[in-house]
């Protein structure tokens, strides 16, 4: 049955109670290696053993997410988020042959400038033609 804590309706996506989740895992990985200890077979040695690592494990990342999370949250509150950039669009050209809208087929560096490269286009009619374009930082 739930306790009052988890009816907590806080914005804050980080366990109010982070601190307790760190005794709950010591708890099991404590659990797990008393059961090894004490384990007279080998391969129920092995099981415990590993338990208790995945037992740790699962530890480390929880308070891994938490941090995450925390920073996340106060980043929201700040508008610090990284906003995407808009990709610029690729504006086909027309083909000298037919006056049909050429398609985008590809990229190749400039064999010179690393800062630019040759956007590639072809045409169902079978001929080529290249725009150069600077590289976006």
């Amino acid at each position: 049955m739930p306790n009052s804590k988890s009816l907590d309706r806080s914005p804050s996506l980080v366990s109010p109670d982070v601190g307790a989740g760190d005794v709950f895992f010591m708890h099991k990985v404590q659990y797990c290696a008393q059961r090894a200890e004490r384990a007279s077979d080998r391969e129920m040695r092995e099981h415990w053993k590993g338990a208790a690592e995945a037992w740790h494990a699962a530890a480390e990342l929880i308070e891994r997410a938490n941090v995450l999370i925390a920073r996340w949250e106060g980043a929201r509150r700040h508008d610090e988020l990284p906003r995407p950039k808009r990709p610029r669009p690729i504006i086909s050209p027309s083909c000298d042959n037919c006056g049909k809208t050429m398609q985008f087929v590809g990229v190749e560096p400039h064999p010179d400038y690393t800062n630019l490269y040759y956007r590639i286009f072809t045409c169902p009619c079978g001929a080529l033609a290249d725009q150069l374009a600077m590289r976006s930082n």
